[in-house]
């Protein structure tokens, strides 16, 4: 009996132990942006295909693989990432507030970010009525301060198909 007890404990302890151990990096190689001082950001969804009124929750990861700490603004995830949407004749549907009305000094929160961690977001988006359906990329893009400094963080492009909602 105290060796299966035993045995149910230590299969826990070990099963616990890897569910910790689990980065929370995207599975599979994304569409990192280019390094910025060692820090990139990515994005990704659940699908390529929306109709127009739909929404959705566009993920996000911040990779910090610098040698110092980061900070990002954290206030509301439709003001702190810009998510865009252009068309092949370089028409832009913003699909995210502007965060050019909200500089990253006056957001009521920064969140820290230490070197060889990856945070994860997740940003809700509409999809305006207003977008002409047909074949876009999208892009993201993020602030994060360093030392005394500011940049701008750009993600890889995703390709996305928007169609007329269903009758």
């Amino acid at each position: 009996m105290k060796k299966q007890v035993f045995g149910i404990l230590f299969s826990f302890a070990l099963w616990s132990g890897l569910c910790i151990a689990q980065s929370n990096e995207p599975q599979a190689a994304l569409n990192w942006g280019k390094s910025i001082n060692g820090v990139q950001l990515s994005v990704d969804l659940t699908t390529n295909v929306f109709a127009t009124g739909s929404s959705t929750a566009i993920l996000a990861w911040i990779k910090n693989s610098s040698t110092n700490a980061i900070y990002i603004a954290v206030s509301n995830p439709r003001i702190d990432f810009k998510i865009e949407l252009t068309d092949a004749a370089g028409r832009t549907y913003l699909l995210t507030g502007d965060r050019s009305h909200f500089p990253i000094a006056s957001r009521n929160f920064r969140m820290k970010i230490q070197p060889g961690e990856i945070d994860d977001f997740r940003i809700p988006v509409v999809f305006d009525k207003t977008i002409t359906p047909g074949n876009y990329t999208l892009k993201a893009a993020t602030s994060f301060s360093a030392s005394i400094s500011n940049f701008e963080l750009f993600s890889g492009t995703s390709a996305i198909k928007i169609l007329e909602p269903p009758k």
